[in-house]
């Protein structure tokens, strides 16, 4: 299948308006609460930071997009870098990254339609998924970048009424009020407000002169993203002095005292929107991501499939919002937020690594831009996020992690064959299974002495012989079925 080249459209104000309509979005809305509560009146601290930390990986961006200025991004920076398992590790990473988005999305709608009318929250997060599901499936798109005005007319009457008016408190008179830790942890939902600059990256092909327009662009956004961000936060709790807050009620509650009815409604008709482009954008990086893998060998060729009357991949975009909407019933925003910041960190230190290889291997390869700090950013870059990584919440990196193995199985089926993987799979259950069974023969008395029950010891020694034999019986089926 040929792919047409696209024309170079694209100046320096419309990048920056691409990357402010990538980052802008439910997470300012929503994710801010979470991140108060972790930190306090210091969000304003963790926001700040997180501006200038994204900034050290924006750099690896940056050099890679003007030096492979190709659609695909991040899957096309690690494919070329390392190529195999680690691309389509970090093709599968943006998926998920982008499904847990599109739900945080989705239950971000139910929360500020509340304001309202009175609904149920799974219910109309799974609604929402299918009606932008069915537009996306037409080809229609939301008009996200005069959105993007809009969002920036609000917040700025938002930050002047806030100055106008007085704030309660000074954010910044107690700077570390939860401590150092508070701050830190904090950032893992922030830094989520970020990941949209990417963005930029991903229009590299119609970006006119993208060895200058690329870095002053993302350059740019991440300045105005993080002085718009910082100030929301500042105004916000400087207002509202109230340090425990409930989704989606931070913004709304200080917009209230500032600007009355009138301030409540605005901040709920913005969250509304900002879901909607959210769940919007998340279903259409999903279809691409998708069909990318699709493309290369990584997933079925039937995700390639294009709708006859509406042009649009149909498959994939159906795959992802399926997804999309599983996530969106459980209603759980601090489990999807934290599980979509362990994915896009992920994704952040496989994009710096690909730098890295890139460097040594293709040393002479044409940079239009260079990072001028090498390696010490992308080095950074990877030390900062594999820290966030320690500090996600256990039941979302495990989330994050179960969703990574059913990547890597998906992607062993595929290159392997169903029948090679079920006679891998069958062999290390046998390993497994002889362990378990040594350990159990060597180490008896050792986990005996663990129970302070004769009995109980018993019952657990059995069970453990009784598992490891199962799975040498299994094994030893899968390897030796000829189906």
């Amino acid at each position: 299948m040929e792919e047409t080249e696209l024309k170079r459209e694209i100046g320096l104000f419309h990048a920056v308006i691409v990357g402010l309509n990538g980052a802008i979005g439910i997470g300012i809305f929503l994710l801010l609460d979470y991140a108060t509560l972790l930190a306090g009146q210091a969000v304003v601290v963790s926001l700040l930071l997180c501006g200038l930390l994204t900034f050290f990986t924006m750099l690896s961006y940056c050099e890679l997009g003007t030096m492979l200025p190709e659609i695909g991004g991040e899957y096309t920076f690690t494919r070329i870098a390392f190529g195999g398992v680690l691309a389509f590790v970090t093709g599968w990473l943006v998926l998920i990254s982008n499904v847990l988005n599109g739900a945080l999305g989705s239950i971000g709608f139910a929360y500020f339609l509340s304001n309202f009318v009175k609904v149920d929250v799974h219910l109309t997060a799974l609604l929402i998924v299918f009606l932008v599901t069915v537009i996306s499936l037409r080809g229609m798109k939301f008009a996200e970048a005069m959105m993007v005005y809009v969002f920036i007319a609000i917040f700025t009457v938002f930050i002047l009424a806030g100055f106008l008016h007085g704030l309660r408190c000074d954010p910044l008179s107690n700077v570390f009020p939860h401590g150092l830790g508070g701050v830190v942890s904090a950032m893992v939902f922030t830094y989520n407000m970020f990941f949209g600059l990417k963005a930029i990256i991903a229009s590299a092909p119609q970006i006119k002169n993208p060895e200058k327009t690329i870095p002053r662009a993302i350059f740019l956004t991440t300045g105005i993203l993080t002085a718009m961000y910082s100030l929301i936060a500042y105004v916000a709790v400087g207002v509202s002095g109230e340090l425990y807050v409930v989704p989606g009620t931070l913004l709304t509650n200080s917009a209230t005292i500032l600007l009355g009815e009138a301030g409540r409604v605005m901040i709920a008709v913005a969250g509304i929107f900002a879901s909607l482009m959210t769940l919007s954008t998340a279903i259409s990086v999903q279809a691409s991501v998708i069909t990318a893998l699709s493309r290369d060998g990584y997933l079925p060729d039937s995700f390639m499939s294009v709708h006859k009357r509406f042009g649009t991949h149909y498959k994939s975009i159906l795959f992802g919002s399926v997804m999309t909407a599983v996530f969106a019933s459980t209603g759980m925003v601090e489990v999807i937020g934290y599980a979509a910041s362990f994915a896009a960190l992920l994704v952040f230190i496989l994009v710096n690594l690909s730098l890295i290889k890139l460097r040594m291997d293709k040393p002479f390869l044409k940079r239009p831009f260079k990072i001028f700090l090498y390696p010490f950013t992308p080095v950074l870059g990877i030390i900062v996020a594999f820290i966030l990584l320690l500090i996600v919440e256990r039941f979302s990196a495990a989330v994050g992690l179960s969703l990574v193995a059913v990547g890597l199985i998906i992607y062993y089926v595929r290159m392997i064959g169903y029948r090679r993987f079920r006679i891998a799979i069958g062999g290390a259950n046998v390993g497994i299974g002889l362990l378990t069974l040594l350990i159990r023969h060597f180490f008896e008395e050792r986990i005996t002495a663990v129970f302070t029950s004769q009995e109980l010891a018993l019952w657990f020694l059995n069970g453990l012989t009784a598992v490891a034999l199962l799975c040498v019986l299994t094994g030893l089926l899968n390897v030796l079925s000829k189906e």
